[in-house]
């Protein structure tokens, strides 16, 4: 937390409200409902909150990558080809609305 939000919070007492507090975030107004008192998870408590995280940070790697070399493809495709991906994609009755009613 930054200083001014830390140093107001641990001021209150539970159930107090504080005033506006300005940190380089903007405005803030603490309210302290309660108090946990510090102390070590069991490992076995947050195993799987782990194992899930990094599982989802890998696929999101994964799939940054592929994206990324999707996007770096030179792609070269003519106008009936897009034509039938855009069918297959959108179905026969998709109108384009970028040019729809143009002529």
């Amino acid at each position: 937390m930054v200083t001014e939000f830390d140093e107001m919070s641990f001021s209150l007492q539970v159930g107090e409200i504080s005033a506006p507090v300005k940190t380089m975030f903007g405005y803030h107004i603490i309210r302290l409902d309660a108090r946990t008192a510090p102390g070590k998870l069991n490992f076995e408590r947050v195993k799987q909150r782990l194992m899930d995280n990094e599982r989802k940070q890998h696929g999101d790697r994964i799939k940054q990558d592929y994206l990324g070399r999707l996007t770096s493809l030179d792609v070269e495709m003519s106008e009936q080809q897009l034509g039938e991906l855009i069918d297959r994609l959108f179905g026969k009755d998709f109108i384009d609305p970028y040019t729809a009613g143009k002529k």
